[in-house]
């Protein structure tokens, strides 16, 4: 279940890297390998968040985006 923009907005948390995807298959493998399923719905656009925690305890927070090309502008997901 997405949350709503209302939930998306109290629960914002630092993000350390945002990764972004033209294609599905490219999001879809970053999800797989960086083991993100919190999948978050902001207005028309999805994301998927998670955390890659390493060695010593340090984590990350990770979010990936895909891109739909002729939906929206350049640099239109990013600026977000």
């Amino acid at each position: 279940m997405s949350p709503t923009n209302q939930q998306v907005s109290t629960r914002k948390r630092s993000i350390d890297f945002l990764l972004l995807t033209a294609l599905q298959v490219e999001r879809k493998a970053l999800c797989s390998a960086l083991q993100l399923s919190d999948k978050i719905t902001v207005g028309t656009r999805t994301y998927w968040q998670g955390r890659l925690t390493l060695r010593g305890n340090k984590a990350y927070e990770i979010v990936v985006g895909e891109c739909v090309i002729g939906r929206l502008k350049r640099g239109h997901l990013g600026a977000k």
